[in-house]
C-alpha cells in the first residue's frame, strides 16, 4: 500500500450542472372557470297581483299561468348554483426552475483538483439524508374569528293549506302528454318528447307572500324545482307543457311514476300537512317505429364524488366560510357547503351532468355541469342557503350527493354515485374559528462544515473506474487493461474547511490507497482525484465482482455537521477477457408491436401504476414509455443517460425533500424561505426532470393511473430530450422567455410522441370528441393559459404555440 501526498494544483469552473438539482415539473392547473347551471335560465314572473276572488261558493278559482321556465309566482332569483371546473385533464405541463452556468469538467494525472460549485449541492450516494429539521423556537399564534349567528325568521301563522289542484277543464292536478296544449293525459313513448302539466293552489285563509318550492318526481325522485314567493289564497298557479323530462331522465318502456310535492321542505306552516303531494302512474310505451337498438359502447365514464386536494372529504358542511374541513354546525349559524367530483372512466360525458344535494332525504340543491371529459375533476363553490331551503332542528342529519340522480349517463360503475355524511348540528353560537399565523417549518442552519462522497453530472458516480482517462463513466472492465480512477469528495456546507484531510480507498475490504487533501476545501466545493493508476500494484484484480470502498476524513480530523455520510462504495464486474460492447438497441416492428400489444388495455385501466404496497405496474409503463420515445427519435431510454423514478405519492414527496435537503445545506439562511417555497411547489406537481446523481432524472408520482402517468413522462420525455441535445440551455442562467420556448418544445414533444404512437398502433389518440364540455374545458384551459401566461412558463408555452400558429401561413392547416 502506497501513501500519496496530493497537492491542490487547479481550480476548475464546474458549476452546479452535475451538482444542481435542475427541475422542470410539471404542473396541474386549476382553472377556476363557472359553469353557469341549466337550471339558471331566464325566469318569468308566472302571475302578477290581481285581485282576490269572490267568496261565492261557485266561484272558480282564478288561474295563473306559470309558463315559461321553472320559477313559480314572482320570483325570487337567488343565485343559482355554479360550479368551479379544477382540470386534471391532459398531459400536465412542466415547470424548470433556475439552473447555474457550469463548465467543462477536465480530468487530470493523479490529482486532487478542487472544484468550486454553485450554490446547488451535488447528491451524496449515502442513505438518503434526513428531513430538515423544523425549526423548534417558532409557535404559530392563533386569533379567533367570530361566526355570526343567523337571526331567526319571524314565526308564521299555519294560515295557508298548499296542495295540488287541478284547474278547471283540467282532468288531474298532474298531466303527461305527447302534445303541448292538451289539458289531458294521453299515450306516451319513450323516445318522444313528454309535456307534463301540474297546478297548485291555496286553500288557507292568508295569501302566501314567502319563500316556497315546488317539485315535479319521477319514480320518487326530483326532477324539477321550481320556487316561489307568492300565492295569494283561493288562487291556483300552474306551469303547462314542461318538456326537459328527455333531458334530465330517459325513461325506459314500461309504467313510471310522476308526482308533485308543493312545499317539500317544509317552509311554510300549514293547516293540513298531509295534502302536499299527489302521483299518477304513466306508462311510456316503446317507440311506434322502433329502431334499431344501439350498441352500448365498450367505453363508458365512471362519475364519483372526489376529495379536492385539502378537502377533507368529496363534501364539505362547515359553518366557517371557506374552510375545507368537516364542521363545527349550528342551526344557528350559517352552515357554508360544498362539493367535489370526478370523471375517472375511460369516456367523456357530453350531456349535463347532475348532482342534488339531500338532507335526511329531502332534496336541497341542484348541480349542474355541462358535461364532464374523461380525467376531468371539478368542485362547486360554497353554497350557503341551506337554511333559507329547508327547516330543520338542531340533532343529527344525514347529509347526502348524489350524483347522476336519475341514472340518465350510462357509466361503468353505477354504484359509486353517492356519498352520505352523518353530521350534527348544534344550536346557538359556534365556536370562533381559530386562524393560525402562518409559519413555515424551516429547516434549522448547519454550523459546521460537512464532507460527502460528490456527484458530478456526467459521472457515473463519486468513484469512476475506466481504462480510458478523462472519461467520467464506468468501463466494461477487464483484468487485461489498466483502470485508471476518479474519486469526487464535496463540502456540502456553507463553511470552508481550512486544513487537510484524507481520503482512504479500500477493494474488497483492503486499504489500497490514501490520498491527502492539502490546502482546505472552499464551501460548496467539489475535490477531485483523478486518474489514480495504481490499483493493479497494489492488489490482485481477478476476474468477477469486486467492491471499492471510499472513506472520508477516516480520523475525523475536520469537525463536520455530521459524521454519518463519509462513505461510499460501489461493487463492479471484472471479465477475464476483452468484453464486447453492446450494440446500440434497434427495435424491429414486430418487437415494437410486441411492447404496444396491451397499449389500449393499460390506457384504459384504473389501476395505479404503483400504491402503497409497491411497484404494480412499472415495467408495463416503462415499456411504453421506451416504444414511444424510439418511435419518436430512434433511440431507446435502454442506451439513454437517464434515471426514471416511479414512485408512490408518499416516495414522490420524500425525493423532492431529500434532495431539498442538499440544497439547503449549500444555502443561505436568507435564502431558506425562497428555497422552501419552491420545495413545495414542486411537491405540487405531478412530475419533474432534474439532474441527480450524475445523470438526468425524471421524477413521476406514478400513484396514478398508467394514463396519468405516461401524459407526465411524455412531457418530461421532452425536457429530456432539450438536455441531451442542448445541455447549455440546462446550465445557464434561466430567463422567462427562455423557459416559456423550452416548456413549448415540450409540449410538442408530446405531440410528437402520441402521434408516432397512433400512426404505429393505427388507433386514434389525438382526435377529441365534439360535445360542449369538452368545448367548455379547452376554452377553461385557454383563458387560463392567457390569465397566466405572464407568471407561468407553461402558459405562455401554450400560448406561443396558438400564436404561431395563427401567424405562421406555412401552419395555416393546423388553424
Amino acid at each position: 500500500m502506497k501513501r500519496a501526498r496530493i497537492n491542490r494544483i487547479s481550480i476548475q469552473a464546474l458549476v452546479s450542472t452535475g451538482l444542481a438539482f435542475l427541475l422542470t415539473a410539471c404542473f396541474m392547473p386549476v382553472p377556476q372557470v363557472p359553469n353557469t347551471a341549466s337550471s339558471d335560465t331566464a325566469r318569468v314572473p308566472y302571475f302578477t297581483a290581481t285581485s282576490s276572488p269572490t267568496a261565492s261558493p261557485t266561484t272558480q278559482p282564478t288561474v295563473v299561468s306559470l309558463a315559461g321556465d321553472k320559477t313559480v309566482t314572482n320570483v325570487d332569483p337567488a343565485a343559482s348554483p355554479t360550479a368551479n371546473v379544477w382540470a386534471i385533464g391532459s398531459p400536465a405541463p412542466t415547470n424548470t426552475a433556475l439552473a447555474v452556468p457550469s463548465a467543462t469538467v477536465t480530468a487530470l494525472m493523479a490529482t486532487a483538483t478542487l472544484v468550486p460549485t454553485a450554490q446547488t449541492p451535488s447528491p451524496t450516494a449515502t442513505p438518503r439524508p434526513l428531513r430538515p429539521s423544523p425549526t423548534a423556537t417558532v409557535q404559530a399564534q392563533a386569533t379567533y374569528v367570530d361566526v355570526p349567528t343567523v337571526l331567526p325568521s319571524p314565526e308564521l301563522p299555519p294560515d295557508f293549506n298548499l296542495k295540488p289542484k287541478a284547474p278547471g277543464g283540467w282532468g288531474a292536478p298532474l298531466l303527461a302528454a305527447n302534445e303541448a296544449g292538451l289539458q289531458e293525459n294521453t299515450g306516451l313513448f319513450s323516445d318522444e318528447d313528454t309535456y307534463i302539466s301540474w297546478a297548485i293552489t291555496n286553500e288557507g285563509p292568508s295569501d302566501v307572500t314567502t319563500l316556497f318550492f315546488v317539485d315535479l318526481t319521477l319514480d320518487g325522485m326530483v326532477l324539477e324545482r321550481w320556487r316561489n314567493t307568492q300565492l295569494p289564497a283561493g288562487f291556483v298557479g300552474s306551469v303547462p307543457d314542461w318538456q326537459q323530462l328527455m333531458e334530465k331522465a330517459h325513461p325506459t318502456p314500461g309504467s313510471h311514476t310522476l308526482g308533485i310535492v308543493v312545499d317539500p321542505t317544509n317552509l311554510l306552516p300549514e293547516s293540513d300537512e298531509t295534502d302536499n303531494a299527489y302521483e299518477e302512474d304513466f306508462v311510456w310505451s316503446p317507440s311506434a317505429s322502433p329502431a334499431e337498438p344501439t350498441p352500448v359502447p365498450s367505453r363508458l365514464p365512471d362519475l364519483r364524488p372526489l376529495a379536492p386536494d385539502g378537502w377533507d372529504s368529496a363534501l364539505i358542511a362547515t359553518s366557517y366560510e371557506g374552510d375545507s374541513k368537516i364542521g363545527p354546525l349550528s342551526v344557528d349559524s350559517t352552515s357554508y357547503i360544498k362539493l367535489g367530483l370526478e370523471n375517472i372512466g375511460i369516456a367523456s360525458v357530453a350531456d349535463d351532468v347532475l348532482v342534488h344535494l339531500f338532507l335526511d332525504g329531502m332534496m336541497v340543491r341542484e348541480l349542474t355541469w355541462p358535461g364532464l371529459v374523461l380525467g376531468q375533476s371539478v368542485k362547486s363553490s360554497e353554497w350557503s342557503d341551506l337554511l333559507g331551503v329547508v327547516a330543520f332542528d338542531e340533532g343529527v342529519h344525514k347529509l347526502t350527493m348524489v350524483i347522476d340522480p336519475h341514472n340518465a349517463i350510462h357509466e361503468s360503475d353505477e354504484t359509486n354515485n353517492t356519498l352520505e355524511l352523518d353530521l350534527e348540528w348544534a344550536s346557538g353560537a359556534v365556536d370562533p374559528r381559530p386562524v393560525y399565523d402562518s409559519y413555515d417549518l424551516l429547516p434549522n442552519p448547519g454550523f459546521m462544515p460537512n464532507l460527502v462522497p460528490g456527484w458530478v453530472f456526467s459521472y457515473d458516480g463519486p468513484i469512476v473506474v475506466s481504462h480510458e482517462k478523462r472519461t467520467g463513466v464506468h468501463s466494461l472492465l477487464t483484468v487485461e487493461q489498466t483502470p485508471y480512477i476518479d474519486l469526487s469528495v464535496v463540502n456540502r456546507s456553507v463553511y470552508d474547511i481550512l486544513r487537510s484531510f484524507e481520503v482512504e480507498l479500500y477493494f474488497d475490504g483492503f486499504l489500497v490507497n490514501v490520498f491527502e487533501i492539502t490546502g482546505g476545501v472552499d464551501a460548496s466545493q467539489i475535490v477531485q482525484i483523478n486518474d489514480w493508476a495504481d490499483l493493479e500494484n497494489q492488489t490482485a484484480i481477478t476476474p468477477g465482482e469486486h467492491t471499492l470502498k471510499m472513506v472520508i476524513d477516516p480520523y475525523d480530523e475536520v469537525w463536520e455537521e455530521n459524521e454519518d455520510d463519509n462513505i461510499y462504495e460501489t461493487t463492479l464486474v471484472w471479465e477475464a477477457g476483452d468484453p464486447e460492447a453492446p450494440e446500440p438497441i434497434a427495435y424491429t416492428d414486430e418487437e415494437l408491436q410486441a411492447m404496444l400489444s396491451d397499449f389500449k388495455a393499460l390506457m384504459d385501466t384504473r389501476d395505479v401504476v404503483v400504491d402503497g404496497n409497491g411497484p404494480q405496474l412499472t415495467e408495463e409503463a416503462l415499456r411504453l414509455a421506451d416504444a414511444g420515445f424510439y418511435l419518436a427519435t430512434g433511440d431507446s431510454l435502454l442506451d439513454t443517460r437517464v434515471d426514471i423514478y416511479l414512485l408512490s405519492h408518499e416516495g414522490y414527496l420524500a425525493w423532492v425533500d431529500d434532495s431539498y435537503v442538499e440544497r439547503f445545506a449549500v444555502a443561505k439562511e436568507e435564502d431558506y424561505q425562497s428555497l422552501f417555497n419552491e420545495r413545495e411547489k414542486f411537491k405540487r406537481t405531478s412530475g419533474f426532470k432534474g439532474r441527480r446523481f450524475g445523470k438526468v432524472a425524471l421524477v413521476v408520482d406514478a400513484e396514478n393511473t398508467v394514463s396519468e402517468v405516461m401524459a407526465t413522462l411524455a412531457h418530461e420525455l421532452g425536457h429530456l430530450r432539450q438536455d441531451t441535445f442542448n445541455p447549455l440551455l440546462s446550465e445557464m442562467e434561466q430567463f422567462y422567455s427562455v423557459n416559456a420556448i423550452q416548456e413549448a418544445q415540450a409540449q410538442q414533444f408530446e405531440r410528437v410522441f402520441w402521434l408516432h404512437i397512433e400512426d404505429f398502433i393505427g388507433t386514434p389518440l389525438m382526435r377529441y370528441p365534439d360535445h360542449q364540455g369538452f368545448q367548455r374545458y379547452v376554452d377553461s384551459h385557454v383563458n387560463g393559459w392567457l390569465d397566466e401566461m405572464e407568471s407561468d412558463e407553461h402558459n405562455l408555452g401554450f400560448v406561443l404555440q396558438w400564436l404561431v400558429v395563427l401567424d405562421d401561413p406555412n401552419l395555416i392547416h393546423l388553424r
